[in-house]
């Protein structure tokens, strides 16, 4: 499986906890999906997936996401997987019925956090209600593959006094893997180290 990562730089705002590369001029938006699509087509390999990420992807006009999917479809006519990113407080009424004609059948869904008091110290400018009614938009529309809704629920955030169980969890496994893997690691090493010297 190879999957083509397509890399929407546009943001309404930046969040403060967010590396990824963004900008918020919108007057860029055309020339980037051309240049984009122009990239696209230049392609000498082919891909089953798509993953179009950000950024925001859902801050992009419907009609160039929508070109965007189109270009890299028939470039790549294999694909049958395509996934997009959406952030919960965007005209998702408007984008998911344009975005599942073009074939779309993941959407990650950017929730973070169901608390709005920390989804606003964080910097997102949506609440959970938003959340609530984008899964409903999406499912009205026959979407029923939601990738990352849970996922994007940050844990373990700068200035709580504990970190959930799920990151604590998260930390037990690593810990236990680390344990189990680096032993069966390290007899291997011992081992072939010690009949190598009576060969």
């Amino acid at each position: 499986m190879i999957g083509l990562y397509v890399h929407i730089p546009f943001c309404k705002k930046k969040c403060g906890y967010c590396n990824f590369y963004s900008v918020n001029d919108m007057s860029l938006c055309d020339a980037y999906t051309n240049a984009l699509c122009q990239k696209i087509n230049n392609y000498d390999f082919t891909a089953d997936t798509l993953y179009i990420g950000g950024g925001t992807p859902s801050q992009l006009p419907a009609k160039n996401l929508v070109g965007i999917i189109n270009t890299a479809k028939q470039k790549m006519p294999k694909i049958n997987e395509i996934t997009v990113e959406v952030n919960p407080g965007d005209d998702l009424e408007n984008l998911i019925p344009q975005l599942k004609a073009a074939g779309v059948n993941r959407i990650s869904v950017g929730m973070q956090s169901a608390n709005d008091t920390e989804l606003k110290s964080l910097g997102r400018r949506h609440n959970f209600k938003d959340v609530e009614n984008a899964v409903k938009i999406i499912k009205q529309n026959g979407i029923t593959n939601f990738v990352s809704l849970l996922d994007n629920i940050m844990v373990g955030r700068i200035g709580t006094e504990q970190m959930s169980g799920v990151a604590i969890t998260n930390q037990l496994i690593f810990i236990f893997n680390l344990c189990i893997f680096g032993a069966t690691a390290g007899a291997g090493i011992f081992t072939a180290q010690y009949y190598g010297e009576h060969n």
